[in-house]
């Protein structure tokens, strides 16, 4: 990650050892006018104290590169004599976790603790300039200002200038998903938000009139520069908005996540260190582009082929550094040769391939299928080709099959060559991959809220964007018309009528479920049900007429009131009237395992059970009442009490004169002519 950096500062540090030096103890210093400049350290002590004097003179600056790499320093103090901090100072010292800035310090220099393993620092009243990029990179959470200082201030822990106009430093490892610019900020320094991994979003108080955020994402206010890409952000693509012309210095430094990206028509340059250490594999630039920066791809180790339509923008050797690239150019653009940015150059035409490829939408993983021809639309023989999926994957053979295995719109495409030894693209049909819900992200944890698809059979996964899916939220799947759900261990949570009237037939609740939200199964088409834990809601199965059977696993704590409550009314029609008759559900059979504490209130009232096993726990009032085929019941030594009615409940009717038990009545095939009935 640092290669390039280290190259310029070897120069830079080879030029001061140049200057007249003088080695005390553990500290090589210069002397000038009365005044000590440390310039390297030789010591061993983690605990690194800065004397305030040697020599009988005072140490008043520390100088370029003094402790740049030294991985021995935990802490430093700086003493109160000194007032410069010079350029990289202390760069690098990644197993520094804490210094002490004097009072008397009044200049930072640029990338004086750049990369070092700061977790905090406190910027004195007496500092007046910080360098750029002087806390870059650190483990800093949060900065802090004295509140005496004329320049700077800290809010939140971001470091601004005194009047908040100006945002001077985000802290690198700060824990939070999201920041928002302040309303104040008119400029932001280069690098403010480099190295912030966890920074997924960027948005901007909708008062400033400078910046304005979209989709998570830093511009200007015109929308003509992109500022800031949030390196934490989870995305795997990203079209860069038509009418955006720049990009900013380390606009999308180090956004590993990032395996394609799109650039406009209307880009004309790209900043110094705009993708360093990017993960995409391709690049293609319209006719528009004129100038790359410096570093401006370097160290994409993943990045092979660039291709420009237009004529060859202005660009240095370092564009490139670190990559095994190959630039493609347009035939009868201007300005190329044999290399470019000093790497190998190939000329493509406008001839062209389509291939195809199935399917082309679908959740992850998504299996497509891509088939290719073997001539160009020229009718010139292929010779090979380069495939790019779109997600920073590649192929080299002529139809290769490809896993999608996150979500996302993803373009396709190859660079074929041909027997002339001219480069022809491939082109086809955008790859959609979606998962059939939505989901909420929640402290790097994931909620499904809401089914959108089609499919009866469906699979929860573990994990969305690498995130693990530990809930199924209120009503996800309600009126849903899924058959069958296969739901992952990694799920702890099912909301409350998270699938109430929906299609399922069958279900099996893992061990790692602890909760079933009330009606979380109301009403479902379910037959067979196995839960293995957790506890069981109110009304939770309440409703499911076709139940027949229930296993309840070892680690069910408890079963809510109404949960398995079955049954319903039917009319029947008859000479002199109609009658309601209560129809039985058909759960036959359950054993309560010796894990359950509390049976709620009407549990099973209504059901069809003619057998029930109760190892343990507290039985509610009417918990199994109207239950009319129970027959043989099994109470365990660790029931602790049995609720009112909680047996209670055979209906008997009159039929012509004889009590008839509706089971009896409902199973035998005659014409109801005429009937009376009451409750025995």
């Amino acid at each position: 990650m640092k290669t390039k950096r280290n190259l310029i500062q070897i120069y830079l540090l080879g030029a001061a050892l140049l200057l007249p030096a003088v080695t005390q103890a553990q500290f090589t210093f210069t002397t000038n006018n009365g005044a000590i400049t440390i310039t390297s350290y030789t010591g061993t002590n983690p605990v690194l104290i800065i004397p305030g004097a040697t020599n009988g003179y005072p140490v008043t600056s520390i100088g370029s590169y003094a402790f740049a790499y030294n991985y021995v320093i935990v802490s430093a103090t700086i003493p109160n004599t000194v007032t410069n901090i010079g350029d990289f100072a202390f760069r690098d010292c990644v197993y520094m976790t804490d210094v002490t800035i004097g009072t008397n310090v009044v200049s930072i220099g640029n990338s004086a603790f750049k990369w070092s393993g700061l977790t905090n620092v406190t910027i004195p009243a007496s500092v007046t300039t910080i360098g750029d990029t002087a806390f870059g990179g650190t483990s800093l959470i949060g900065i802090s200002v004295n509140t005496n200082n004329p320049v700077f201030a800290s809010v939140a822990g971001v470091l601004f200038s005194k009047d908040l106009n100006a945002l001077v430093q985000y802290p690198p490892a700060n824990p939070a998903s999201s920041y928002e610019i302040p309303a104040t900020v008119t400029s932001i320094a280069d690098f403010a938000f480099g190295s912030s991994y966890l920074l997924q979003a960027i948005t901007v108080d909708s008062n400033n009139f400078a910046y304005v955020s979209v989709g998570g994402v830093l511009f200007n206010k015109s929308m003509t520069e992109l500022v800031q890409y949030p390196m934490g952000s989870t995305a795997t693509s990203y079209a860069i908005p038509d009418g955006v012309s720049s990009l900013s210095q380390y606009a999308f430094w180090a956004c590993y996540n990032l395996a394609n990206i799109e650039f406009p028509s209307s880009i004309t340059s790209i900043g110094f260190d705009a993708f360093e250490n990017s993960s995409f594999t391709n690049v293609t630039f319209s006719a528009g582009l004129t100038n790359i920066a410096s570093w401006a791809f370097y160290d994409c180790t993943s990045l092979t082929s660039v291709y420009f339509k237009g004529d060859a923008p202005s660009a240095d050797c370092t564009v490139f550094q670190g990559d095994p690239v190959t630039v493609y150019y347009q035939l009868g653009t201007t300005g190329w040769s044999n290399t470019f940015a000093c790497v190998s150059v190939v000329g493509w035409s406008t001839n062209s391939i389509s291939f195809m490829a199935d399917p082309i939408n679908g959740p992850p993983p998504l299996l497509v299928q891509f088939t290719s021809p073997d001539v160009d639309n020229h009718g010139s023989t292929i010779t090979n080709w380069n495939w790019n999926f779109g997600d920073g994957s590649a192929a080299n053979v002529r139809s290769p099959s490809h896993a999608y295995n996150n979500s996302g719109t993803f373009n396709p495409s190859f660079i074929a060559t041909n027997s002339q030894g001219v480069a022809v693209i491939g082109s086809g049909p955008q790859i959609v991959v979606s998962w059939p819900f939505t989901f909420t992200t929640n402290n790097g944890t994931i909620t499904i809220t809401r089914y959108i698809g089609t499919n009866t059979a469906l699979i929860i996964p573990s994990t969305i964007n690498g995130l693990p899916v530990i809930a199924v939220g209120d009503r996800a799947f309600v009126n849903s018309s899924i058959t069958s759900v296969t739901i992952p261990n990694s799920v702890t949570s099912i909301g409350s009528g998270a699938f109430e009237w929906s299609g399922l037939s069958d279900v099996t609740i893992p061990n790692s479920v602890t909760n079933i939200g009330n009606y979380a199964f109301y009403g479902c088409s379910l037959q067979n049900a196995t839960i293995e834990s957790g506890a069981i809601g109110d009304y939770a199965f309440y409703d499911c007429i076709g139940l027949t059977n229930v296993t309840l696993g070892t680690n069910v704590v408890s079963i809510g009131d109404y949960a398995f409550a079955d049954g319903y009314f039917t009319y029947i029609e008859g000479y002199g009237g109609g009658y309601y008759f209560y129809v039985p559900g058909w759960l036959n059979s359950v054993t309560i395992p010796n894990s359950v504490t509390n049976i709620g209130n009407h549990a099973f009232y209504g059901c069809a059970l003619q057998n029930a096993i109760i190892e343990s726990g507290a039985i509610g009032d009417y918990a199994f009442y109207d239950c009319i085929y129970l027959t043989n019941v099994t109470i365990g030594t660790n029931v602790t009490s049995i609720g009112a009615y909680a047996f209670t409940g055979d209906y008997y009717y009159y039929l012509y004169g004889q009590i008839v038990n509706l089971n009896s009545l409902l199973k035998n095939d005659f014409s109801l002519k005429h009937f009376s009935g009451s409750n025995v």
